[in-house]
């Protein structure tokens, strides 16, 4: 029985190779005496006792030698598409995890900042603040509300288009543009110049009698900082090219539409809200950015007005994480349940398989010797050319494994004559 099996693999070996007018013997032991052990595991040689069977084999012929397949077999390539497929979800989970982590961080913060913002005490320049001051630890409050109306230290920025007073001044010039990018034509923005001045000013009361007045410092680092700042020239000229130029602009990819300049200004006598660290320095109070992780403010908008920004801007945080949180256990669950299932099919595809070698086992111990030519003549098995067909692949319906192989078949596993996926494996049993 050996000798015929070992017949019929050199005979499937060269069926493969595409050598059926050699004989056997020769392209048989060519391939064993000329391939390494590596062009074999390459090949997928599955060995099963002292028998071995070749699959998508064809790199070898008896007139060029043996060369190194140039691609994976299938069941290899698609190994690898499964681990791909693995980091990728490990991957996207992590992602997930990390905007849902930055979303609940941003909505914990607005959330918090509205809280603290609302239940704050605003002060005024007034003696009532520089009591208050003297009479705290370090003359000064970590983290308070004053507004007041803005008036220049010393010095004052002019407006260069009109005539208008402030304390900062900011001007920009931009391009704009359209660029062909694939295909498309996009507009983009190109900042030419962007220019920012400010003079030292100061908040003050100017309904009080008092000449008490808070110093602002370090006003360009506050936020809000855009919501004071009004729009003293605004200004769009779009470009007189001839048409030549245009035609060539379009010819390139890029076409210069316009510039605009803006001039922005925080004027004298605006009425501002600051938020951030008091201080009493001396004769001076002073406005500075907190120590704290509080962010310093400075705006036009009223403490009911900020608390709402900032209440929204929570409510949006919150919706995103809750979304990305929704996404992220929805990942989780489907990934815990696709493995889980796997493993179940696995375990039970085990099972199916030992109790198919205790079956046949069983089977030959009660039948003996007496039957050996019949189960020669019984279908064997595609991979191992031994042992008789027990099990049918589904979906695909084929009738081609025994159990010895059918538990030898790699991850993920699929058909032999087909290459399609297992879904599962049914049992055959020969009377």
């Amino acid at each position: 029985m050996t000798e015929s099996v070992n017949y019929h693999n050199q005979v499937n070996f060269n069926r493969i190779c595409g050598t059926e007018d050699s004989q056997p013997d020769s392209n048989f032991d060519f391939f064993n005496n000329s391939c390494d052990q590596e062009t074999k595991e390459t090949a997928g040689w599955l060995r099963v006792g002292r028998l071995s069977a070749a699959f998508d084999l064809n790199c070898c012929n008896r007139d060029r030698g043996c060369e190194r397949i140039r691609r994976p077999p299938e069941a290899t390539r698609s190994c690898h598409r499964s681990v791909m497929m693995l980091h990728w979800e490990l991957i996207g989970a992590a992602v997930d995890a990390g905007i849902f982590l930055i979303c609940y961080k941003l909505y914990k913060n607005a959330s918090k900042e509205a809280d603290l913002i609302k239940d704050m005490t605003i002060y005024e320049a007034s003696p009532e603040l520089r009591s208050k001051l003297e009479g705290t630890e370090g003359k000064s409050l970590p983290y308070a509300c004053v507004q007041g109306v803005t008036q220049a230290l010393n010095n004052v920025l002019r407006s260069r288009f009109k005539d208008e007073e402030g304390v900062i001044r900011t001007h920009s010039f931009v391009e704009h543009k359209s660029k062909r990018t694939q295909g498309y034509w996009t507009d983009i923005e190109r900042v030419i110049k962007d220019e920012v001045q400010s003079k030292p000013f100061t908040l003050q009361n100017l309904s009080s009698a008092s000449r008490d007045r808070v110093t602002v410092e370090e006003a360009l680092s506050a936020n809000h900082l855009d919501d004071a700042l009004s729009i003293v020239y605004d200004h769009y000229e779009p470009t007189k090219d001839g048409a030549l130029s245009r035609g060539v602009d379009r010819l390139f990819g890029e076409v210069v539409k316009g510039h605009r300049e803006t001039e922005k200004m925080l004027g004298v006598g605006v009425h501002l809200l600051g938020l951030g660290k008091i201080t009493l320095d001396g004769d001076k109070i002073v406005l500075s950015p907190p120590d704290t992780k509080d962010p310093y403010i400075l705006t036009s908008l009223s403490k009911g007005e900020l608390v709402k920004a900032y209440s929204s801007k929570a409510r949006v945080y919150k919706v995103m994480a809750w979304v990305f949180g929704v996404v992220g256990v929805g990942f989780v669950s489907y990934f815990v349940y696709r493995n889980v299932k796997r493993y179940y099919e696995d375990y039970q595809m085990q099972r199916l398989v030992e109790q198919m070698r205790i079956n046949r086992a069983q089977q030959m111990a009660s039948e003996g010797n007496n039957n050996g030519d019949e189960n020669e003549n019984r279908e064997s098995c595609v991979v191992c050319l031994a042992n008789p067909r027990e099990l049918i692949v589904l979906e695909c319906g084929h009738l081609c494994l025994c159990g010895d192989c059918a538990r030898e078949l790699p991850q993920p596993r699929r058909c032999p004559i087909c290459r399609g996926a297992v879904a599962r494996l049914l049992p055959v049993f020969n009377s």
